[in-house]
C-alpha cells in the first residue's frame, strides 16, 4: 500500500510482535539521551491514526491488482500464485495490526516505510536518541530494512534485542553487524544474553503449538508483562 492506508508491504514473512505494547513505563535510554527537538519535529505533521474501514478498503484493492497481476503472468502457475497471494495476506494482517498497536503514537509520515527508514538514518547522522515508543515502533516495523536501520542506530533494551534474535528476515552477517553496533553503544552481554534466552522462549511456544513461523498468535503475553533490568540501557 501506498498511502495512509496502507504502506507498502514487502515483510519476509510474519512474525511476533505481542510484546511490543504502548506502555512505555521506562525509557529504553535515560532522558536526557532523548532529544525532544528532533523528536518533535518528526511528528510536526501530526500522528498516524489507524481507521480500520479504510485499512480494509486499500488491502483488499491492493490485494486484488496483486491477484490479477499473479493470475496473468505467465511466469505464475496456479500453486505459486496461491502461495504469493496467502504470503502477501500475511503481510497485510501484519501491517494492520502494527497499524492499530501503534496508532496515534508515531508520526503521520510513517504509513510508508521509507520515511520510517529515513527519519532513523537521520537520528543516527545527529546522534539522536529516540523513545521507546517509537524504537519500539522501528524494530518491529514489517519492513525488515526499517529494522535493520533501527538497530544499527538506537540503542535497544532485552526487550527490542529479542526482537533482533527472533525475526526471520536477517541473515547471520546482518545479526552480526547490528550486534556490533549495539556493542559499541555499550549493551552489555548479559542483556544479549537475556535476549537470547527470551527469544529462545518465544521459538519454544510456537514449536509446542506445531507452527512452522512465529506469527502474532504464536507470541506469549509475557513479554508485555516483564520489565527486566536493562544493564545495557542505562
Amino acid at each position: 500500500m501506498s498511502d495512509e492506508g496502507g504502506a507498502e508491504l514487502s515483510p519476509k514473512g510474519n512474525f511476533i510482535q505481542r510484546f511490543v505494547r504502548r506502555t512505555p513505563d521506562k525509557p529504553a535510554v535515560p532522558p536526557r539521551e532523548v532529544q525532544p527537538d528532533f523528536e518533535s519535529q518528526l511528528f510536526r505533521n501530526g500522528t498516524l491514526d489507524f481507521d480500520f474501514n479504510k485499512y480494509m478498503a486499500e488491502a483488499r484493492e491492493d490485494l486484488g491488482r496483486s491477484q490479477n497481476w499473479y493470475e496473468n503472468n505467465p511466469y505464475w502457475d496456479a500453486k505459486r500464485t496461491a502461495e504469493s497471494m496467502a504470503r502477501d495476506m500475511g503481510d497485510a494482517k501484519y501491517e494492520m495490526i502494527w497499524r492499530s498497536r501503534f496508532s496515534g503514537q508515531i508520526p503521520r509520515q510513517w504509513h510508508i516505510w521509507y520515511n520510517v527508514k529515513g527519519d532513523f538514518e537521520k537520528a543516527r547522522a545527529v546522534g539522536a536518541r529516540l523513545s521507546e515508543m517509537l524504537v519500539d515502533a522501528g524494530v518491529s516495523h514489517p519492513h525488515h530494512l526499517v529494522a535493520n536501520e533501527v538497530e544499527k542506530g538506537q540503542r535497544l533494551n532485552t526487550k527490542q534485542l529479542a526482537w533482533l534474535f527472533v525475526r526471520p528476515d536477517f541473515p547471520n552477517w546482518n545479526r552480526d553487524e547490528i550486534l556490533a553496533a549495539q556493542r559499541k553503544m555499550d549493551v552489555s552481554e548479559d542483556d544479549l544474553r537475556e535476549a537470547m534466552r527470551m527469544a529462545d522462549e518465544v521459538r519454544n511456544e510456537a514449536r509446542k503449538r506445531g507452527s512452522g513461523s512465529y506469527t502474532l498468535e504464536d507470541t506469549s503475553a509475557h513479554f508485555q508483562a516483564k520489565r527486566l533490568p536493562n544493564k545495557g540501557g542505562k
